[in-house]
């Protein structure tokens, strides 16, 4: 990655570490932005999954940054229901983050209301309770 020198930038990211589960909300209700790097690994199952912090992060009505491969099941998610912003790239360059970053920050407030919805639709136990409709509608002795 090509680093992108300005010294504005870093007295506005924390980097938190590793957060347990339980206190993940503690942080997501102080950001601006949920942030999902993607770097392609070779396999087809990876390209078209979405991964869980997305969910998190629009629960928590964060717009979404995020890189990785072209044409993955990510970035059709987030421009079709444009939900932030995607670098198709898996090495993007700094520069490049740092002002979609800047675009999303300012921006934040009017993706609220449809992150919330989206994650909404998306929410675990709803999805989980369609599927074992699905399931005893196959097999009702499951």
């Amino acid at each position: 990655m090509k680093k992108y020198n300005d010294k504005n930038i870093k007295p506005k990211i924390k980097l938190a570490g590793k957060i347990r589960y339980e206190k993940l909300s503690d942080y997501l209700c102080r950001a601006k932005v949920g942030v999902v790097g993607r770097p392609f690994i070779n396999n087809p199952e990876y390209l078209y999954t979405i991964p869980v912090k997305t969910y998190d992060y629009l629960a928590a009505e964060l717009p979404i940054l995020a890189y990785g491969p072209k044409n993955s099941a990510l970035e059709e998610f987030i421009e079709n229901n444009s939900i932030g912003e995607y670098i198709g790239s898996n090495t993007p360059d700094s520069k490049i983050l740092y002002n979609k970053l800047n675009k999303l920050i300012l921006a934040s407030e009017k993706y609220r209301y449809k992150t919330r919805s989206l994650s909404i639709a998306y929410d675990r136990k709803k999805i989980s309770t369609k599927i074992i409709n699905i399931i005893n509608n196959i097999s009702p002795d499951f």
